[in-house]
């Protein structure tokens, strides 16, 4: 086992020479996942779960049956904002007047998420309505829609609702609002 020593003496004589003797920094350490998941977008909230039956009821757009309700936790939140884009691909089930409809821009709408069972399954209901909703109300006459669901009759294409799984992490059920 003399290689040790004899290799001691070349890297002394290598620092004495003048070469950089600094030490090897150890290799970054991996990052720790964490399951803290992203903040949720400033425009979407969830609603309390003793509240599903009132944000799934519209009055002019379908509403799927429900059976119960549940509250998503936060990575099931964060899945769902990660998954948007794919509404863009989807088509309505129903939409104004009979004809269907995209949402091709996700972020341009409030959405409110509730959790609610359906055919045995803990789903997601997404009820979204466009950002400028309230542009015309004053401030002190606009709803909490934070915390309260929000029910507009007709609109068409401004007011929807989706379905999302967060097992399969797949959106169904697509329906838009009827118009006036």
């Amino acid at each position: 086992m003399r290689p040790a020593p004899l290799r001691l003496l070349v890297v002394a004589a290598l620092c004495l020479g003048g070469a950089a003797c600094t030490r090897p920094s150890p290799p970054p350490a991996d990052p720790t996942p964490t399951d803290e998941p992203a903040p949720m977008a400033d425009n979407a909230t969830v609603l309390d779960a003793g509240l599903a039956d009132a944000a799934v009821q519209q009055c002019s757009r379908e509403s799927p049956e429900t059976e119960g309700s549940w509250t998503p936790t936060p990575r099931d939140v964060a899945n769902l904002e990660a998954n948007l884009p794919a509404l863009r691909e989807m088509e309505s089930d129903v939409c104004c007047g009979g004809r269907t409809a995209r949402v091709e821009d996700p972020d341009a709408f409030y959405r409110q998420y509730v959790g609610v069972v359906v055919g045995g399954r803990r789903l997601i209901y997404v009820n979204a309505f466009a950002r400028n909703t309230f542009e015309h109300w004053p401030e002190a006459d606009r709803p909490d829609w934070r915390r309260e669901p929000q029910t507009v009759c007709d609109g068409g294409e401004s007011f929807w609702g989706v379905l999302y799984d967060p097992e399969r992490r797949t959106f169904s059920h697509l329906a838009f609002n009827g118009s006036a």
